[in-house]
């Protein structure tokens, strides 16, 4: 299983969609305030979403405790009424990785355990 791609919308400094490839190696290297931290920051905020539904996280469970300050600190420019969209891409015959999902041991999505429920945004 391989992240083939993550497409980015509303998020952070990311407000017109923008795709990102992965390779087997990808680097993410550019000046201050280009935008690497986001895409790693998406990645935490995603798992948020799929691991606890929590769509308002402040400080995440992965990462070292990564602080993304909540739904109104990730949308592009804090405006609550744009929805940030995110899609990643899976390649699941590929032989790199893991052979199964570490968000869940290989179960389906609906058999996943939440700790938490989603929190409303208002």
């Amino acid at each position: 299983m391989r992240l083939k791609a993550i497409t980015l919308e509303n998020f952070k400094g990311v407000g017109f969609q923008q795709r990102i490839d992965f390779k087997p190696i990808t680097l993410l290297f550019g000046p201050n305030s280009a935008g690497k931290s986001t895409v790693l920051q998406d990645l935490h905020y995603l798992r948020e979403i799929l691991q606890r539904r929590n769509i308002n996280p402040d400080v995440t469970i992965t990462g070292g405790l990564t602080d993304l300050g909540g739904f109104q600190a990730v949308v592009h420019n804090h405006d609550l009424r744009q929805p940030v969209r995110i899609k990643v891409e899976i390649d699941l015959g590929d032989e790199q990785g893991a052979a199964e999902l570490p968000l869940n041991a290989g179960r389906s999505f609906e058999a996943v355990n939440f700790a938490s429920s989603a929190e409303s945004v208002g």
